[in-house]
């Protein structure tokens, strides 16, 4: 029978050889990141397997997020989710995010709303603030879970609280439009101006029209340049832009040749309003040349499109 001290002695052992093990994987983890760092994907490969292997979740999750990406070896969704997973059962909240992505896009597996629902929720009870975000999407529309709009927008706002710019808008909208909450149309304003100075497009587009309409020249030049800047595809941005830029409106001054620039995008883009303007433009020759087929061609569209003004030149011109 083995001697009391000589047991001891041998659980020592084997508790330093764990320890000294865990440690070398761990810094093997490190040694792979500080290359993945500096985009060395070839040498931070075969440190971070090494370590994923060894059973290190961050290491897995790492593992599993450069299969996805094809850094440092083959793109392989299938491998990827399998590290995803490994990782995610041991409670790693990113992994799980991760896996919820894949199932909800079909990606690398067979697209399975529950499951993404399921792995969602996991990251979320984490604090995971794009978890709670995409689970709020699936509750919103009835996504591999029952529909409530009450606790999509519930998980929206921890998420929005969280500083991520989707949420704040979708807790801006919620508040708008009185979609799991009870309508608030300036507390919707105020979080679309959340949105808006993290960088959401959508958010500086709604503030430009919104702002527009009010005619608060200077908030709404604000909005709309931060959504022009953004490459907004909407009219409104260039045609509001165009507007202040041709009239002079709030503080900033006349700018003709802004106006042109901007007023041409937002026709092109059927903006009435941004149509007479640039017919007006053509008409009287600012900042181009006179060119009264095109003026008329111009208010024409902008009066097929509701354009008060263009429909009283039209009758103006028609008339003389």
């Amino acid at each position: 029978m083995t001697s009391l001290p000589t047991f001891f002695r041998s659980l020592f052992s084997l508790l330093i050889l764990v320890l000294f093990s865990a440690t070398v994987f761990a810094g093997d983890y490190e040694d792979g990141m500080a290359f993945y760092d500096k985009q060395d994907y070839k040498s931070s490969f075969p440190l971070i397997e090494k370590a994923a292997k060894s059973g290190n979740a961050k290491a897995q999750f790492q593992y599993g997020k450069m299969f996805a990406l094809g850094q440092g070896t083959t793109k392989d969704s299938s491998k990827a989710i399998q590290w995803y997973r490994r990782a995610a059962e041991q409670g790693n909240a990113s992994a799980q995010h991760n896996l919820g992505v894949h199932y909800h896009d079909g990606e690398g597996v067979k697209k399975d709303l529950a499951q993404a629902a399921k792995w969602y929720a996991a990251a979320a009870d984490q604090g995971s603030t794009y978890s709670k975000f995409s689970l709020g999407r699936m509750y919103q529309v009835g996504e591999g879970v029952p529909k409530d709009e009450k606790k999509a927008f519930d998980l929206f706002i921890e998420s929005a609280n969280q500083g991520f710019e989707r949420a704040q808008y979708s807790v801006g909208h919620a508040y708008i439009t009185g979609l799991g909450v009870k309508e608030d149309y300036e507390k919707g304003l105020s979080w679309y101006r959340k949105a808006a100075g993290h960088g959401h497009r959508q958010a500086q587009e709604n503030l430009c029209a919104v702002e527009f309409e009010k005619k608060n020249w200077d908030e709404a030049f604000k909005w709309c340049q931060m959504a022009d800047e953004g490459e907004s595809k909407k009219g409104i941005v260039p045609s509001a832009l165009g507007l202040i830029y041709l009239n002079g409106y709030g503080s900033q001054k006349a700018d003709y040749k802004q106006a042109f620039k901007h007023l041409t995008v937002a026709s092109e883009r059927d903006m009435s309003t941004a149509q007479y303007g640039l017919g007006f433009m053509y008409e009287y020759g600012v900042s181009t040349t006179v060119d009264k087929a095109k003026a008329m061609m111009l208010y024409e569209a902008a009066a097929k499109g509701g354009s008060e003004l263009a429909i009283k030149r039209l009758k103006e011109l028609k008339e003389n």
